[in-house]
């Protein structure tokens, strides 16, 4: 059982699990970056795990694939993201705020005509991702090309994580950072932060760089921890509720996939 390597690297909860209170997973949009030549490696990792158990989910790429849910415009697809854990994180924000919220910040500048550098911004890691509230969208959706064709120099700085924390300062928003958001997998979170500073949060909510067979591995991981928790909380109603929910979703990919696969045919002896 390859998951069981995790035991050693992530914090492991055997019980108390407790729900978000404010959102469920169905409140919430997935938007997932990923590009033509990732579709039948990270994307399809990513499809087939975290985000085949989330309701409102798109790919954002510059090139059609009828396996994706592509929508075509130019998080990444190498993230793991723990949705329940995700979840609780938003209990006490308020989604008619303009908000963006994430973590594992950065520093940056921000630009006026391209080429003049003005007050920068501390913005969450893209690679770990973060949230734009419902609010914030609506005020950022009349000024984002605008922005991008006038302010931003897309050649210099094509970070979009960027561009969109200093599109959301230039309305008066600063991030709200909260813990949980990993820019890195488990094991180079371990090895730079530490098992004292990886543990201090028991659960986490993303890991960027996660590669596509580690995507299954961690996915089972937190699946059997979820189950177990509950399981040993005498939680009968979530357990039997994610239960159904991943036999579900189980075969809804068989389905998928076997319309995806063919295998070649086999000539009898």
């Amino acid at each position: 059982m390859y998951f069981l390597a995790y035991c050693d690297i992530v914090p492991t909860p055997r019980n108390k699990w407790i729900s978000a209170k404010r959102y469920v997973e169905s409140d919430i949009v997935f938007i997932i970056y990923t590009g033509a030549p990732f579709y039948q490696t990270r994307a399809l990792a990513t499809r087939d795990t975290w985000l085949s158990r989330v309701t409102h989910k798109y790919f954002f790429s510059s090139t059609p694939y009828p396996s994706l849910p592509v929508t075509v415009i130019e998080a990444g697809c190498d993230t793991f993201v723990n949705v329940p854990h995700l979840l609780k994180r938003l209990d006490e924000f308020n989604h008619t705020k303009a908000l963006v919220i994430g973590g594992h910040p950065f520093n940056y500048p921000c630009f006026r005509k391209k080429t003049q550098t003005i007050e920068g911004v501390q913005y969450p890691s893209g690679g770990a991702g973060f949230f734009l509230s419902a609010t914030l969208m609506e005020m950022m959706y009349p000024k984002i090309e605008q922005f991008f064709q006038d302010e931003w120099p897309t050649e210099k700085s094509p970070y979009n994580d960027v561009a969109v924390n200093c599109l959301a300062a230039s309305l008066g928003v600063k991030a709200s950072l909260v813990p949980g958001f990993w820019a890195d997998n488990p094991q180079q979170t371990l090895k730079q932060n530490g098992i004292k500073r990886l543990h201090a949060d028991s659960e986490p909510n993303t890991f960027h760089y996660v590669p596509p067979t580690s995507m299954y591995i961690l996915d089972e991981f937190y699946v059997f921890q979820h189950i177990d928790r509950l399981a040993n909380d005498n939680n009968l109603n979530e357990l039997v509720k994610f239960t159904r929910q991943f036999v579900a979703v189980h075969y809804e990919l068989l389905r998928i996939k076997k319309n995806e696969c063919t295998l070649p045919p086999v000539k009898s002896t």
